[in-house]
């Protein structure tokens, strides 16, 4: 290898001097600051840095790791775990795993240590609300602010750097908390301070920008800006004082979120659909903790208003206040977000019957009102609310709302813990309204499915107490139209099976009130119903709130003094019992001074059909309470023949079975009189099945016509409703059945029948025109006046010639009357009734009735052939009667030619 040349040799080596030389200054360098940090006495650091915080925070500090200084590669103090702990309850817990404190070279060695930077490595606070209920920030005091403004300036600003820290909220009363994590910040301070950072708080990203501006003292301005997963949440923009003893700040704030219940739900915006967007804006004015809240506007969840609000301290407790003015409040979107900020998400129901809701620790005083309430689809109007917080008591000084069916509803006393732990309410309540109906609906939409006569116009006033387990109304005046209730209510309730139970008591109570209200909407309707028209079920209704009903209903009544079924009572009771889809009143019994009506009635719609049964022990009952158009008193006792004998119109209107239709049930009857128009029934028992447009008559018995009635079979509905029924009267009064059937006064007797009977058709004509049935008949004692044989018999005993027969019997034969015992058989077919034979038997005289009567068009043609035996002759004399024309007044034909014959044969023997 050929030499270096003799210049390259001389630069070598003077750059070799160099670098060596600017090695060993290097080496001395750190040599000496190795030397100077071996001076440095960390154990001074540790006392003036615990010494530092007590001056500045009032906090007492605790260093448990080893103070480190470090001059490479910049001059840093290391102080690991540091703790600011006092007693528990009071201020906040702060520990430090490692803070790092940058400072000049020179303040190493100086008395007067002097911080450029700050670095907290996994910083931790820990909030307690403890026994008190109070947190206490008297270490977050006006002069550490001024300590930090004061910290830089311009030349050599202040950073305090924060790296995934921790504040964790936990209030000891009720286990609840909260923890934000992932706090990272960077503060810079020249004279003004400026923060920013991040952190993580129940699943959402939080970022925080905050800026102050040099300004005279004593004020300064400060801004600040939190995001919200990336978009801007909050805005807070004003002055901070820190001239007196405690902070002064006043400014504006800005709050808008496109979801609030994404910020208590520990959910993503985005996961509610539609979200519940909320906007406030307002005038923030605090001194400590005393903050108050002017010109507030609210925006979102379906909501908007003004008001102001304010958060003090009275001693030890807080003092909430509110004054707002809504112009709009949707109860169903605020209800949804306080439910979810105070239950976890994922929880669908919480128990904490011990556990009281209303804070003892504070104090809250509310005033509210709202233009348009909005619960559901529905709107209320006008509503206001007074109350205050106090001792774990809520005082309601008044709540108005006026409610759908132009009703009010008002409510004033005390929400309290009761013995068992719940909540209760006890204090008054007064609604009234247009209608009840309508005002039912708004709180239960069910009760659309009740009548809307009956449950109009209305007036309730009482004292109420309500708790988890019952309802008490006390003193309840309750007006209905004019339905008037005084009384009382208890109710119980199962939380798991809603139960309302009730001892209700009344007083002067007109039942009628209903059966007036309904005839009065039936009389306002176009062409006046027939009077027969009478109350039934509607089948039309749905019984869609009976379906749907979910709590039992059963309420015991005692009244004293009432009107029903138009008559006048001293007392009565009966059990209001509902359940889904059954309704009941049971254990009826109204005390009348004539005797007691005893009755039950239960409905059932959980089936296809609606089905019934109705139990009834009466003294009597008229039909014509139940009618649009009751009969007059004149009218009900109407009980003559028909205008005229000689034909029977029988009507043509369609026979209405409808009441038959779409409903089954069960029928057990006992009424001493039964009036329907100028029909009376004495001693009326029924027993009787209604299904399938079918009513069988298990057992039906009554008096009528003064015999004895005993009816079995069955009546049927549908397109061509009839009857099948077989019968017995026994011993009835013959001039009560034929006056009322034909008009006729001149027969009178008792009588038995037995039967059976069938017929069908759309109206009476066609039932009597294809009327089937077959009768026996036996009678005693029949008087017939019209008829006198034996006035005949005398007549034929002294006539001298057949003409003097002739003329003599049949003046005799209608002078007088005859009494007949009866027995015989009658059958109906096609409108036709005729029999095979009557035997009349009236002393030794017998006659045998025979022929037919023509129900349409209500003509008769029968004779009578009578036997006279006491008449001594080869051959019995006889004689005829035949009645022909119409069956009311038939005219009478008699053929006396046997009795001729027989006289004439007497003349010549002698």
């Amino acid at each position: 290898m050929s030499a270096l040349p003799e210049s390259h040799k001389r630069s070598l080596l003077s750059t070799s001097k160099t670098a060596i030389g600017a090695c060993a200054a290097v080496l001395l360098v750190l040599g000496l600051i190795l030397v100077a940090q071996g001076f440095i006495d960390a154990r001074d650091y540790r006392a003036r840095i615990i010494q530092a915080i007590k001056a500045e925070t009032g906090r007492d500090a605790t260093i448990k790791g080893k103070v480190s200084v470090w001059l490479l590669p910049l001059p840093t103090i290391y102080v690991p775990n540091v703790q600011l702990r006092d007693v528990p309850g009071n201020a906040p817990s702060v520990s430090v795993e490692m803070m790092k404190l940058r400072v000049p070279v020179a303040a190493l060695f100086s008395n007067h240590l002097r911080v450029s930077a700050i670095v907290l490595q996994s910083p931790k606070i820990d909030l307690a609300r403890a026994a008190d209920h109070r947190i206490h920030w008297d270490w977050l005091n006006p002069r550490l602010f001024k300590v930090l403004l004061g910290a830089g300036n311009a030349d050599a600003p202040l950073s305090i750097t924060l790296k995934d820290g921790v504040i964790t909220y936990q209030d000891e009363n009720n286990g609840k908390g909260v923890t934000a994590g992932n706090v990272n910040a960077v503060i810079t301070v020249d004279h003004t301070l400026a923060a920013d950072g991040d952190f993580t708080l129940g699943g959402h990203m939080l970022r925080a920008d905050i800026h102050t501006r040099s300004a005279p003292p004593p004020a300064t301005p400060l801004t600040a800006d939190f995001y919200a997963d990336g978009k801007h949440a909050l805005q807070w923009n004003g002055l901070i004082d820190l001239s007196g003893s405690i902070p002064k700040i006043q400014g504006k704030i800005v709050f808008s979120v496109d979801d609030a219940l994404s910020l208590v739900q520990n959910k993503s915006p985005g996961n509610q659909p539609g979200g519940l967007p909320l906007a406030l804006t307002g005038d923030w004015s605090q001194e400590g903790d005393d903050i108050t809240l002017a010109n507030l506007r609210f925006k979102g969840l379906g909501s908007e208003g003004t008001g102001k609000a304010s958060l003090a301290w009275k001693g030890w407790q807080p003092f909430f206040a509110a004054d707002v003015h809504f112009s709009a409040f949707d109860y169903s979107q605020w209800k949804t977000l306080l439910t979810a900020a105070v239950m976890p998400a994922d929880v669908a129901t919480a128990e904490n019957d011990n556990d009281n809701p209303l804070p003892a620790h504070m104090q809250l005083s509310l005033h509210l009102a709202a233009d348009r309430l909005l619960v559901g689809a529905q709107v209320w109007k006008n509503a206001s609310l007074s109350a205050d917080l106090a001792e774990a008591s809520v005082t309601i000084n008044q709540f108005n709302v006026a409610l759908p069916g132009e009703s009010t509803f008002t409510l004033f006393g005390i929400i309290s813990r009761g013995a068992t732990g719940g909540l209760r309410f006890e204090g008054d309540m007064e609604t009234g309204g247009q209608s009840l109906r309508r005002m039912l609906t708004a709180f239960d939409a069910s009760a659309s499915g009740l009548p809307e006569a009956g449950f109009g116009v209305f007036h309730v006033r009482s004292n109420l107490f309500i708790s988890s387990e019952q309802m008490r109304l006390s003193e309840a005046d309750m007006k209905l139209s004019d339905l008037h209730l005084i009384g009382g209510l208890v109710a119980y309730f199962d939380v798991r099976k809603p139960r309302v139970e009730a001892d209700i008591k009344l007083k002067d109570i007109n039942f009628d009130y209903f059966r007036n209200v309904w005839r009065a909407r039936q009389q306002k309707k176009a062409g006046q119903p027939p009077a027969e028209d009478v109350l039934t079920i509607d089948k039309g209704k749905s019984f869609d709130w009976l379906k749907s009903l979910q709590a039992t209903v059963d309420f015991k009544v005692a009244v004293d003094g009432f009107t029903f079924l138009d008559r006048k009572g001293s007392n009565a009771t009966f059990r209001l019992f509902a359940r889904q889809g059954e309704f009941g009143i049971y254990d009826i019994r109204f005390h009348y001074p004539d005797g007691t009506t005893e009755a039950s009635f239960d409905l059932n719609v959980t089936n296809d059909q609606p089905a019934m049964n109705v139990m009834l022990n009466t003294r009597k009952i008229d039909t014509g309470y139940f009618s649009v158009n009751p009969l007059s008193g004149k009218e009900k006792t109407a009980d003559t023949p028909p205008v005229s004998t000689d034909v029977k119109i029988w009507p043509t209107a369609l026979i209405d079975m409808s009441w038959m239709e779409g409903v089954s049930g069960n029928f057990d009857l006992s009424i001493g009189t039964l009036t329907h128009g100028a029909l009376s029934f004495g001693d009326f028992k029924l027993q009787a099945r209604l299904k399938n447009d079918l009513l069988t008559l298990q057992n039906c018995n009554f008096t009528y016509w003064q015999g004895r009635w005993s009816v079995l079979g069955s009546i049927y509905g549908g397109a061509v409703p009839g009857v099948a029924v077989s019968f017995t009267l026994f011993n009835a009064e013959l001039h009560d059945i034929l006056h009322r059937l034909i008009g006729r006064d001149n027969i009178s007797g008792r009588v038995s029948v037995s039967g059976t009977l069938n017929t069908s058709g759309v109206n009476v004509l066609s039932w009597v025109s294809q009327a089937d049935a077959k009768l026996v008949i036996a009678a005693r004692g029949v008087s017939v006046g019209g008829v006198n044989l034996q006035g005949v018999v005398h007549a034929v005993s002294v006539s001298r010639t057949a003409a003097d027969v002739f003329n003599n019997a049949n003046r005799a034969l209608v002078d007088g009357s005859s009494i007949f015992d009866v027995d015989g058989n009658i059958n109906v077919e096609g409108g036709i009734m005729g029999t095979p034979g009557i035997t009349l038997k009236s002393g030794a005289i017998i006659g045998n009735l025979t022929g037919e009567a023509r129900l349409v068009p209500w003509t008769m043609d029968m004779s009578t052939l009578f036997q006279f035996p006491a008449m001594t002759s080869d051959t019995i004399p006889t004689m005829t009667i035949q009645l022909v024309g119409p069956i009311g007044a038939p005219a009478l034909k008699t053929d006396t030619s046997s009795l001729e014959a027989y006289v004439t044969k007497r003349i010549t023997s002698n």
